[in-house]
């Protein structure tokens, strides 16, 4: 009927070799031309096996307990393990760093050492430059002092501080008259400025008196 209304070739299978039942069950079955077989074994093949359940309520409530239990520990252990990997990961990077920084510190103190030589040396090549310059200062200074000192003033010591521009002198005066006129004109010299009279005493010196003293003064740059 098939194969004249398609036009396709057909061919008649019985389903009854494929079930899984006893032969004998199969040749009965074939027997009966006018029920269907498969409405009698589809129910068996089908069927869903029926299952009593006696354990107690508290046994399944402390299973279902158990694994959330145990869910809860593998959840707790995945947390602590991601953390120790973090804390490894920030620790190993800090260590690292602290190897990289001791390294770079290592290289680097040698030159520190040999900048702080050189800035040494630079200072003491400064200084030295600075007293030369004004080596010709300090002549500068000695004759502007014989221009300028009175016959009748002895000087018996000069010091100069060329580093902070100080001066002083010491000598002594056959009066005081000519002691104040020394110290005048050492303040109108452009070579000395604040000039200070130290101190001034009166001593014998034979059959006369005489006036020693020690002024001090800073040096015009």
């Amino acid at each position: 009927m098939l194969s004249e209304n398609l036009r396709l070739p057909t061919e008649v299978i019985s389903y009854l070799d494929y079930l899984p039942v006893k032969a004998d069950a199969l040749t009965k079955g074939a027997a009966l031309k006018t029920i269907s077989f498969l409405n009698v074994t589809a129910p068996l093949i089908s069927a869903i096996p029926n299952k009593i359940n006696l354990v107690p309520e508290e046994i399944k409530f402390r299973k279902i307990l158990e694994e959330k239990g145990k869910d809860a520990i593998k959840t707790g252990a995945l947390v602590t393990a991601f953390c120790m990997i973090l804390f490894a990961i920030v620790a190993s990077n800090i260590y690292f760093k602290r190897t990289q920084l001791k390294k770079i510190l290592f290289q680097y103190e040698a030159k520190h050492k040999l900048a702080q030589g050189l800035e040494t040396d630079f200072n003491k090549i400064q200084q030295v430059r600075s007293v030369l310059n004004r080596r010709g200062f300090s002549l500068a200074v000695i004759n502007e002092l014989y221009e300028i000192l009175p016959d009748n003033i002895r000087i018996e010591d000069i010091r100069f501080d060329l580093i902070q521009d100080r001066f002083s002198l010491r000598g002594s005066a056959e009066t005081r008259n000519a002691h104040s006129t020394f110290l005048e004109a050492l303040n109108k010299s452009d070579y000395f400025k604040d000039v200070n009279n130290k101190y001034a005493t009166k001593r014998s010196e034979g059959d006369k008196d005489v006036i020693d003293f020690e002024i001090v003064s800073n040096l015009r740059k």
